[in-house]
């Protein structure tokens, strides 16, 4: 996998060279009407293309986290039902069974719901 991302290094650095040679004209990007820049054409177009890339990055790494939040909060809402169903259950058959001494001694089973 190193040499493959080093080969593609090298083969995107030709490229670049390549496309500097045949475009050496260069272009003037005002940002306001007293600033402005000089930039290479293939300089352009390189920070164009970073550019787009950093916005879908961003707008991946969102949605993303977005969907990890939404799993994490229904991992917790099935814990909670799966807690509640568990004292539930506990209490229905405490309550079915029959009276003895020893159940009225124990403790209430819905005293994990209040």
């Amino acid at each position: 996998m190193r040499y493959f991302i080093v080969l593609f290094a090298v083969v995107a650095l030709v490229v670049i060279v390549y496309f500097e040679r045949l475009n050496p004209e260069s272009l003037t990007v005002h940002l306001n009407s007293a600033t402005s820049y000089s930039i290479s054409t293939v300089g352009f177009f390189l920070f164009s293309f970073a550019l787009g890339a950093f916005i879908v990055v961003l707008f991946t790494l969102f949605r993303d986290a977005k969907t990890l939040f939404r799993e994490w909060r229904s991992r917790q809402k099935e814990r909670i039902d799966a807690r509640v169903q568990d004292i539930f259950s506990k209490g229905l058959y405490a309550y079915c069974m029959p009276i003895s001494p020893e159940s009225m001694i124990r403790r209430s089973p819905f005293s994990g719901i209040l």
